[in-house]
Protein backbone atom coordinates (compact mmCIF):
# COMPACT_ATOMS: atom_id res chain seq x y z
CA UNK A 1 0.00 0.00 0.00
CA UNK A 2 1.18 3.43 -1.00
CA UNK A 3 0.43 6.18 1.49
CA UNK A 4 -1.26 9.68 0.40
CA UNK A 5 0.49 12.14 2.69
CA UNK A 6 0.26 16.11 2.75
CA UNK A 7 2.60 18.10 1.23
CA UNK A 8 2.57 20.67 3.91
CA UNK A 9 1.61 18.77 7.35
CA UNK A 10 2.37 15.37 6.52
CA UNK A 11 -0.93 14.19 7.78
CA UNK A 12 -1.60 10.34 6.27
CA UNK A 13 -4.71 11.07 4.28
CA UNK A 14 -5.40 7.72 2.64
CA UNK A 15 -3.86 4.75 1.19
CA UNK A 16 -4.08 3.35 -2.15
CA UNK A 17 -2.59 -0.07 -3.36
CA UNK A 18 0.61 -0.76 -5.00
CA UNK A 19 0.22 -0.54 -8.77
CA UNK A 20 -3.05 1.69 -8.91
CA UNK A 21 -3.15 4.20 -11.86
CA UNK A 22 -5.15 7.37 -10.11
CA UNK A 23 -5.56 11.04 -10.42
CA UNK A 24 -7.00 12.71 -7.39
CA UNK A 25 -7.32 15.92 -5.86
CA UNK A 26 -7.14 15.77 -2.00
CA UNK A 27 -8.03 18.74 0.46
CA UNK A 28 -6.14 18.26 3.62
CA UNK A 29 -8.59 18.28 6.69
CA UNK A 30 -5.89 19.89 9.38
CA UNK A 31 -3.68 22.69 6.82
CA UNK A 32 -6.58 22.95 4.09
CA UNK A 33 -3.84 22.38 1.28
CA UNK A 34 -5.10 20.90 -1.89
CA UNK A 35 -2.90 19.11 -4.01
CA UNK A 36 -3.31 16.94 -6.86
CA UNK A 37 -1.82 13.49 -6.74
CA UNK A 38 -0.68 11.54 -9.98
CA UNK A 39 -0.42 7.53 -9.04
CA UNK A 40 1.07 5.53 -12.08
CA UNK A 41 1.01 1.81 -12.74
CA UNK A 42 4.77 0.83 -12.39
CA UNK A 43 5.95 -1.66 -15.00
CA UNK A 44 8.66 -4.72 -13.52
CA UNK A 45 12.17 -3.74 -14.44
CA UNK A 46 14.08 -6.83 -15.28
CA UNK A 47 18.09 -6.63 -15.27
Amino acid sequence: MTEIRCIDCKKVLGKIPEGTQVEIEIKCPKCKTTHTYKFEAQEAQVN
